[in-house]
């Protein structure tokens, strides 16, 4: 979940914020789960070229809210009920004027 707290609509570049299934791209230096002092980091996944503006906008006041599955960080299955800590911090851009 994230706030845009700022007076001016924010981006988030496609490695910035997960899509609608989860995917971020190529995160596996800046997105990590961690469990039991263990860091997971999420595999990584490259999503392609994007030919447009392919940056999640969000505007003052309104947040976007997303999902990761654990499969995605290759956590081992006696793991998935454990504690757990996401280290994250998605960096924001102000958007240009479409």
């Amino acid at each position: 979940r994230l706030v845009n707290t700022y007076p001016w609509t924010i981006c988030l570049l496609p490695e910035m914020w997960p899509n609608e299934f989860g995917v971020i791209d190529m995160g596996s230096n800046f997105l990590i789960l961690v469990v039991n002092d263990i860091q997971y980091p999420i595999v990584d996944i490259y999503m392609g070229y994007c030919g447009g503006d392919c940056s999640t906008r969000v505007k003052p006041g309104e947040e976007v809210v997303s999902f990761i599955p654990y499969s995605f960080f290759n956590l081992p299955e006696e793991l998935i009920f454990e504690e757990k800590e996401l280290l994250f911090r998605p960096l924001t851009s102000r958007c240009r004027e479409l």
